[in-house]
């Protein structure tokens, strides 16, 4: 994957700064990295993995660190932590920056201490890395370079902000800029991978294929009304609208709650007890043709209540099914699964600490995968939407008939980004040009823009079939 554009700037233009040494030193002295410790807070680790645990990764970032260490103190020799120190707090809990070990009194002593972070209000996220470097037990340099985060596209909430490639450019300018006094930049790191990348990889999978784009107004990937369309350079092939129908459960009788009352009563103790309700969503797509098919989805909702609390606890129970039906016919019908894979072997795990909410985990991370199979009037179908890539792929008799990309390219909103945060460090991925790219009209300069790939030779009835199995797909997501 490309760096980025601003970090490509950026990096070079520091590491310029740092052949400026700030001390007085001889190379018979050493330096150690006493502490390295990397924290989220407040965030999904299937957005911001523990990437140290790639070995290239932390052995990449050890070598810039390195480098910069030489040209700055002088010294002769430079050693690191056998592991970087990693957590992750989910709750109320702040990173502790407390050195790892005593200084020793003949080396410098540094510790690193880098942290991803929601702010306390707000939807923010920050990159800070603050820099100690003590010697002879006292502190003699101390600084902190924080940067604010932003996604260049709309994306789904649990994919991937950085490859590791670019969490190894980023860290290593952070760690150069906390290091470096004469530089004090500001702004924002605008992050996320080349689409134009992605469409190169789908190429090599789908190699006679068309591209498309599919232009929606509406909250699509959740499942809410909206309205789309396909289109290619020169025409627009086809148009469709969803729209919600109310809701309803259907919950039969139970004694549960009334016997597990008078329990209660009668002994004092208070007890849990679990009912079960049937669950019905429906949804209404309406094609340009004339079509329109009736999507229900049922699946049974398990609620566990207790007699001495208000606490109310609610779990699926079983498969979500779905059903397609053209008038009162039953035109098709789908199974909606979601699965959990590990991209790394399994590793140590540390128990999570609820005193302080941090937890410690080496294991890499769990890739989450949506998945529908379904039979279309006698055909199988399935769509399978990788949370961590950002790639929907649809096939048909397993054979790969389209594949989506899910980040929202529309080139005004890309250029309303550059245009709030033109800092030094923004920068959209290297490749994507929108600064020279056409305007969109402005009755489409809101909608999302999705690039859609289909087989070269997909038949109109195929573009419909597909579009019918991304709002299946939607659907089923929406409520596991």
């Amino acid at each position: 994957m490309k760096n980025k554009v601003g970090i490509s700037i950026f990096y070079p233009f520091l590491l310029g700064f740092s052949l400026i040494p700030f001390f007085n030193c001889t190379f018979a002295q050493d330096a150690r990295v006493v502490t390295f410790k990397h924290t989220i807070r407040w965030l999904n680790e299937s957005q911001f993995p523990n990437y140290f645990l790639i070995p290239e990764v932390r052995d990449s970032i050890n070598g810039h660190f390195k480098k910069i260490i030489l040209l700055k103190f002088k010294v002769s020799n430079v050693s690191f932590p056998d592991k970087v120190d990693y957590r992750n707090i989910t709750g109320f809990g702040k990173p502790k920056n407390i050195s790892s070990e005593p200084s020793l009194p003949a080396d410098y002593n540094i510790d690193v201490f880098s942290l991803l972070s929601r702010a306390v209000t707000g939807y923010a996220l920050s990159w800070s890395v603050r820099i100690v470097v003590r010697k002879e037990g006292k502190i003699i340099y101390e600084k902190e370079a924080m940067h604010e985060l932003e996604y260049a596209y709309d994306i789904m909430a649990s994919q991937h902000w950085l490859s590791p490639q670019e969490f190894t450019k980023i860290l290593s300018a952070l760690i150069l800029e906390a290091v470096s006094p004469e530089s004090d930049k500001t702004g924002i790191i605008t992050v996320g991978p080349s689409i134009q990348e992605k469409e190169t990889d789908i190429s090599l999978r789908l190699s006679k294929s068309a591209r498309y784009l599919l232009k929606t107004n509406g909250p699509w990937l959740s499942a809410g009304n909206i309205s789309s369309l396909l289109v290619n350079e020169k025409d627009t092939i086809l148009k469709f609208k969803y729209s919600n129908k109310i809701d309803f459960s259907m919950g039969g009788l139970s004694l549960k709650p009334g016997l597990a009352k008078l329990f209660t009563d009668a002994t004092g103790i208070g007890t849990n007890y679990t009912v079960k309700e049937k669950e019905r969503k429906r949804g209404v797509i309406k094609f340009s043709g004339g079509t329109q098919l009736l999507i229900q989805l049922d699946w049974i909702n398990e609620i566990t209540s207790s007699t001495n609390s208000d606490e109310v606890r609610s779990k699926i129970s079983g498969a979500l099914v779905g059903q397609l039906f053209n008038d009162s016919t039953l035109a098709g019908s789908f199974v909606y699964e979601k699965l959990s894979k590990m991209l790394s072997p399994d590793e140590r795990k540390e128990k999570l600490r609820l005193a302080s909410s941090v937890s410690a985990v080496n294991s890499f991370e769990n890739v989450v995968i949506h998945r529908i199979k379904a039979t279309l009037e006698s055909k199988l179908f399935t769509a399978e939407y990788n949370e961590s890539d950002g790639l929907l792929e649809i096939k048909s008799d397993n054979q790969t008939l389209a594949i989506m990309i899910l980040h929202n390219c529309n080139p005004e909103i890309i250029r309303t980004k550059m245009k709030t945060n033109p800092a030094l460090l923004n920068g959209i991925p290297a490749g994507d040009d929108y600064s020279n790219a056409s305007h969109a009209p402005k009755s489409e300069g809101n909608l999302k823009w999705y690039p859609f790939f289909m087989k070269e030779s997909a038949s109109k009835e195929e573009m419909t079939k597909s579009m019918e199995m991304l709002v299946c797909l939607f659907f089923g997501m929406e409520y596991m």
